[in-house]
């Protein structure tokens, strides 16, 4: 059976904005799902709990190093090499892709003190898979290869699709062993401590009004095709969303409703990019509002279906409400 894999993409951000890019297109070449800081909404407060649960979910993990160790936490680390120990806590298969010749890199693509960084890489080169580049070319060669590897030598859950599986008992099968992996990811991202639980609904509510950037294509005329973006908060999506989610929805049936809600409405045609799907996706199922299934509508038909869950129907009801609430204390004042 054929699997697709989410594989978390870590690295700094503009020092090596370029090399993510290459890395991402080439991790969607080769059929997977890659997750990382493009899919993360604008809210510091709760950011790391989304980042470790996005790992906690992810198959494989990727972290290109440069010469900058990134913004320094209150524990003394960065995200980066905070991403990179709990994946190594989480004994997720980890690939390492290292810049060589730091001190020959350009003053505004490295640190002025690279005591830190070095420290850094020699860390995650110790006893891990790892790949020195020294360009782009470097780094396109070095990840198929590196990634084939990993999966085999360290086969994962991945996802694969239900129309392979030959029988109604494997599909059975396959949705336990997904249950399964749903409680594992929530006994290590939550617990029954109620203050806790408290701490997470602030944490939710900070991820609801965080922002995210859609992007995609629009057909103005018969002649051109016009790129498009949108920086817009995660709420606005899901409110979008929600009004035609009674029901579970195919992933082209949602494209349809996002390009509908947010695309120009002027244009011939809207096309939303797969990656803005995708991080849509993974930002909306990681804090609950919907759960994502894999199955055939039909006998030669194969679709990604998103539901709304309870928490995600309960959001909506809560956001009515205080809309209504507030309105009708305009009018008695």
């Amino acid at each position: 059976m054929e699997k697709r894999y989410q594989i978390f993409i870590s690295s700094t951000y503009e020092d090596l904005k370029r090399e993510r890019e290459l890395v991402t297109n080439q991790v969607f070449e080769q059929g997977h799902i890659p997750i990382g800081m493009e899919a993360f909404p604008a809210a510091a407060r709760s950011q790391w709990e989304f980042i470790r649960r996005l790992i906690i979910q992810s198959d494989y993990y990727i972290v290109i190093l440069g010469g900058r160790y990134g913004s320094i936490g209150d524990d003394g680390l960065s995200y980066t090499h905070k991403e990179f120990q709990l994946a190594r806590e989480l004994n997720k298969p980890i690939l390492v892709f290292f810049r060589r010749d730091l001190d020959k890199l350009p003053e505004d693509n490295r640190d002025d003190d690279l005591t830190s960084i070095k420290a850094f890489h020699v860390e995650a080169c110790r006893d891990i898979l790892a790949r020195g580049w020294s360009n782009e070319t470097y780094l396109l060669i070095g990840l198929p290869a590196s990634l084939n590897n990993a999966i085999l030598e360290f086969p994962a859950v991945g996802w694969v699709r239900a129309n392979t599986l030959s029988s109604t008992d494997a599909i059975s099968e396959l949705n336990d062993l997904r249950k399964e992996k749903e409680e594992l990811i929530n006994k290590l991202s939550l617990t029954s401590n109620s203050a806790i639980n408290k701490d997470l609904d602030v944490s939710i509510e900070e991820i609801l009004n965080g922002f995210v950037e859609l992007t995609g294509t629009s057909k103005l005329s018969l002649a051109k095709d016009a790129p498009w973006k949108a920086r817009t908060s995660i709420m606005d999506i899901w409110l979008s969303l929600a009004q035609g989610m009674d029901a579970s929805k195919t992933q082209e049936a949602v494209r349809h409703i996002l390009e509908k809600a947010f695309m120009p409405t002027q244009a011939i045609i809207n096309r939303m990019d797969e990656e803005a799907i995708a991080q849509t996706k993974a930002v909306l199922a990681s804090i609950g509002l919907v759960s994502i299934t894999y199955g055939n509508s039909t006998a030669k038909t194969y679709h990604t279906w998103w539901t709304a869950t309870d928490l995600g129907r309960g959001v909506v009801t809560k956001h009515h409400m205080g809309r209504f609430l507030a309105e009708n204390d305009l009018k008695s004042d």
